[in-house]
């Protein structure tokens, strides 16, 4: 009893002290912010994990009351200057917050900025719009599947939100590994599922500060399905991550014995690429591909939802794309997506929806090994900097009205100018290779 004792009082000891050391004497004391904030990361686990709008749009309340540099848990501090942002993350030698990203292994989680060029470099060219070339046949086919699909359904009603996902799921599943998840041809387009894998990614939030529950999540997906019963939800998303892990064993096993598929997914060909050995092992090949299907996914069927959702409700904004199209596209063969790709309108309406899209509201913390001054103020070198691009893309002085859907915005004569605050693939040398 006396030694439980003692271990508490030690406990609350130490975290006094560590409190009063984080208020009042670490170097970024100096920077305001809620009190709570700079002594706890349960003030961020608080409003990630239970509030339904996340840490994020708290964030924007907070830059309104205490400016622009805000100090929001006890080693970050987050940043709304587009400025700054612009001048920051076009920096190539930032290391990633080893903290924020642990949520698994693989390229774009990498902290150190000179493993992370290292794997890049072994990999870019298998994202270069010609070696995709390929994958164009599979858009079309897949869409083309959607399509169909869209013309079966009684009365004519769909949720747009789960049909992208099985969308681009079924692309992206296939472009790694030569066959998809055919969720495009399930019920509801996988409607549980979808919501499921929602749940999973709101995970992060517990998965970062209590970094074991993402590798239980692992085990759990090998096991917990046989010997118990989960509820559909989980037991759906813990089968699509065991289904992954089987391709990958089989991707490994049919690379060693020289029985490689002739079209061939990705993963075999990170297999033949440079890159060490200890990044083509299992597991982080199997966190590789989760990681990349989830984030393919996900971010795609956003910007589509996005540009649906904003062209119906804009009746003179839709009728000036269809009329681009039809003008470029008059037969009813497939498209040449590159010269698709330069259509002026569309172009804009893309660039609109990457603006108002929702998957930029995660924020990118960065660290620079030597000390910054951000306007005026020193942070040390080893400090955690964070900005969130839809912070940027909702800011009224680089974008008038910014809640409101339109894209003549992007046909100025300052195109490019704007284009630099356009944070939906990140900036630099850790933009997202799968924005081509």
């Amino acid at each position: 009893m006396w030694f439980t004792f003692g271990a508490v009082i030690t406990y609350l000891a130490v975290e006094i002290i560590r409190s009063v050391y984080r208020l009042y004497f670490s170097p970024l004391a100096k920077f305001p912010g809620p009190r709570l904030a700079a002594v706890s990361r349960l003030y961020e686990l608080y409003y990630d994990g239970y509030q339904p709008d996340g840490y994020i749009r708290k964030l924007r309340d907070l830059h309104e009351e205490y400016g622009p540099i805000v100090r929001i848990n006890p080693r970050e501090v987050h940043i709304d200057d587009p400025k700054l942002y612009t001048e920051l993350c076009g920096n190539p030698r930032l290391d990633k917050d080893h903290w924020y990203y642990n949520v698994g292994d693989a390229i774009v989680t990498t902290p150190s900025y000179e493993e992370h060029k290292q794997q890049r470099a072994a990999v870019y060219r298998f994202f270069q719009p010609q070696a995709l070339k390929d994958t164009e046949s599979l858009i079309f086919e897949t869409v083309e599947r959607l399509c169909l699909g869209f013309r079966s359904i009684p009365g004519g009603f769909v949720n747009l939100s789960n049909a992208y996902r099985s969308l681009t799921n079924d692309i992206v599943t296939t472009f790694y590994f030569s066959t998809s998840n055919n969720l495009i041809d399930e019920d509801n387009y996988a409607a549980e599922f979808h919501r499921a894998c929602g749940g999973f990614l709101r995970l992060l939030a517990f998965i970062r500060p209590f970094g074991i529950v993402g590798h239980i999540l692992t085990v759990m997906s090998r096991w917990y399905q046989h010997l118990l019963k989960p509820a559909p939800k989980l037991r759906s998303v813990l089968q699509h991550q065991q289904n992954i892990g089987i391709r990958v064993n089989t991707a490994i096993k049919n690379h060693r014995q020289h029985q490689v598929p002739k079209a061939r997914g990705l993963i075999y060909k990170l297999l033949d690429s440079s890159l060490p050995m200890k990044y083509k092992s299992r597991a982080r090949l199997h966190s590789e591909t989760l990681g990349a299907i989830i984030a393919g996914t996900e971010a795609t069927a956003n910007v589509l939802v996005t540009a649906t959702f904003y062209l119906l409700s804009n009746p003179t904004c839709c009728e000036k794309l269809k009329t681009e199209l039809r003008e470029a596209w008059p037969s009813r063969g497939n498209p040449d997506i590159k010269s698709l790709l330069q259509l002026p309108y569309l172009t804009c309406v893309i660039l609109e929806a990457y603006r108002l899209e929702e998957g930029s509201v995660f924020r990118k913390p960065m660290v620079s090994r030597t000390p910054l001054n951000l306007r005026g103020r020193i942070i040390p070198a080893g400090t955690t900097f964070s900005f969130t691009p839809k912070l940027n893309h909702e800011n009224k002085t680089i974008f008038p009205n910014p809640q409101v859907f339109k894209p003549d915005r992007w046909q100025c004569q300052d195109n490019q100018a704007l284009k630099k605050y356009l944070g939906t693939f990140s900036k630099g040398s850790r933009s997202c290779l799968g924005q081509q």
